[in-house]
């Protein structure tokens, strides 16, 4: 069964046994197993090289490795804890100076 909607056709798979002959056949896989192009995110927003919007292929093979390598662990995570309690800090003391602006706090990008 297939659907389309804005242009884009999406192939709907009910057996189990056919989804894993389509993703584990190595001539097939990189086609099935990409990711819709969102024109609007990706070009028009800049977000085009953003991880979760790569399309299959060595770019996000690459960049998922590093990021695993990263990230992808508990000692990996510790890396990252003296920004996040610095950024913490930060807000902490934003909202006391001025709680009336919190919204403003919330959403500020962190630099």
């Amino acid at each position: 069964m297939s659907a389309s909607a804005f242009g884009t056709t999406v192939i709907i798979i009910n057996s189990y046994k056919r989804a894993v002959e389509i993703f584990d056949d190595p001539r097939k896989n990189t086609i099935y197993s990409s990711r819709p192009y969102v024109a609007m995110t990706g070009e028009l927003m800049g977000y085009d090289k953003m991880i979760g919007l790569l399309p299959y292929g060595p770019t996000f093979r690459n960049s998922r490795k590093y990021f695993q390598k990263e990230l992808g662990s508990n000692a990996g995570m510790k890396n990252f804890y003296p920004q996040e309690e610095q950024q913490a800090r930060a807000f902490i003391r934003q909202v006391l100076n001025s709680p009336d602006d919190l919204l403003e706090h919330a959403f500020q990008c962190v630099q």
